[in-house]
């Protein structure tokens, strides 16, 4: 890689996910995710209820991943992002 390309974005954000009781709800939440354009990874703590998430914020957006999360059946409070 040269000096003048620039390395991809990719924010993180971490979702506060109500509703999950067990690893099939983790499984769930993961493929809703992954079927979302630009999610580059997620990680789902079930004991703690949240759902961190890193994306490329050309491709999508914190919205797009509460609405993927709320449409897979689960509650999910607008996050506060993180760099």
């Amino acid at each position: 890689m040269t000096m003048h390309e620039k390395l991809p974005v990719v924010k993180s954000v971490t979702v506060s996910v109500s509703g999950m009781s067990c690893g099939s709800c983790v499984r769930h939440i993961q493929k809703a995710l992954e079927e979302l354009g630009g999610v580059e990874a997620s990680e789902v703590n079930l004991a703690a209820r949240e759902v961190t998430v890193s994306f490329d914020p050309q491709k999508t957006d914190v919205d797009a991943i509460v609405s993927a999360i709320r449409k897979s059946g689960y509650a999910a409070e607008t996050p506060s992002e993180q760099e």
